[in-house]
């Protein structure tokens, strides 16, 4: 059974917080899209407007995971809201670099470049070579859940 985590032993570490499963995946699903493609969904009254202060894909996270106490501080801080009318109008005159995940119904939206937008900030803390171990370690961690025991000794 000890062998079964023996990879663990190569990966580097560092100081940055490894991110989740949950972050990873939401990454991986974050898009650039277009101010036209999101109208429909703003007309349901589902876009989740997200600061360039935030990680947009923390934010997904926290919504995802039902974090009521730091979407509700964001709430209050202004960091994050339902599209304003006004956001919208703004977007569609200006057709900014957006990017966008999905949490059904919802969808964070953050523009890109004016304020920076922070698309992954906790996963560019980690290096590449630490995400991509990570990655490879968590995959074999997954088929050795997945795998049927084999009669072999």
């Amino acid at each position: 059974m000890s062998n079964d985590f023996r990879f663990f032993r190569f990966l580097p570490m560092s100081d940055a917080p490894t991110p989740s499963p949950l972050y990873v995946k939401l990454l991986g699903e974050t898009a650039q899209i277009g101010w036209s493609e999101l109208e429909r969904f703003f007309a349901k009254g589902v876009l989740i407007w997200v600061k360039s202060d935030l990680d947009l894909v923390s934010v997904a996270e926290a919504v995802a995971n039902d974090d009521k106490q730091q979407v509700t501080q964001w709430l209050s801080a202004g960091l994050i809201e339902r599209m304003q009318a006004e956001t919208a109008a703004d977007l569609a005159v200006r057709d900014p670099e957006l990017r966008a995940v999905v949490l059904s119904p919802w969808v964070c939206v953050q523009e890109r470049g004016r304020g920076g937008g922070h698309v992954g900030q906790r996963a560019r803390q980690t290096s590449a070579a630490e995400m991509a171990a990570w990655a490879r370690a968590t995959r074999r961690w997954r088929q050795r859940l997945c795998e049927p025991e084999s009669a072999d000794p």
